[in-house]
């Protein structure tokens, strides 16, 4: 009876401590993206982004975490879509621990606005898309020994992503 009483309030503080993560990842990404669509973009400048920006992302990424994770099983992922002179081009930047992308932004193209502004400069432009994906790879683990003991089918990996629609069209 006090053996079934504990599994179950162990099992119960798990699932809150996987639903809070999850939503620390969600907000977290959704932030990350939101940043990477606004900051990553210089006014005139060619190359609209850093070779370090998902380094740079990781750095904003830590604090939004709970303080009990393990900060060294967080991952980061960043895509890039621009499309320059009719060809898109993809980049991606990871940092962290290895974080495996569920949608690549590729298949995301369709998101992307053609303007068709009779604006010459304009016609014809695709906007750039963004992405990030943040994981966390054994996310109970780090947060309660004891819960290993439980040997109850914990999710071994959480992730979320979010993808944003660049402000500027690709010239």
């Amino acid at each position: 009876m006090v053996l079934g009483l504990l599994v179950l309030i162990l099992g119960l503080f798990a699932v809150y401590k996987i639903l809070y993560l999850q939503t620390r990842l969600d907000s977290t990404a959704y932030s990350l993206v939101s940043a990477a669509s606004r900051a990553l973009v210089a006014n005139g400048h060619v190359k609209s982004y850093h070779q370090d920006s998902a380094e740079h992302l990781m750095v904003l990424a830590k604090p939004s975490m709970p303080a009990e994770l393990d900060l060294s099983k967080l991952g980061l992922v960043l895509e890039m879509r621009f499309f320059t002179e009719d060809q898109a081009e993809v980049i991606t930047q990871r940092a962290g621990n290895e974080c495996q992308i569920e949608k690549p932004i590729e298949s995301l193209a369709e998101l992307a606005p053609t303007s068709h502004s009779r604006v010459a400069s304009l016609e014809g432009k695709t906007a750039n898309l963004y992405q990030v994906t943040v994981c966390v790879s054994q996310p109970l683990e780090s947060v309660s020994p004891i819960l290993k003991w439980l040997e109850l089918p914990f999710p071994t990996k959480l992730q979320s992503q979010a993808v944003a629609i660049g402000r500027r069209y690709s010239a």
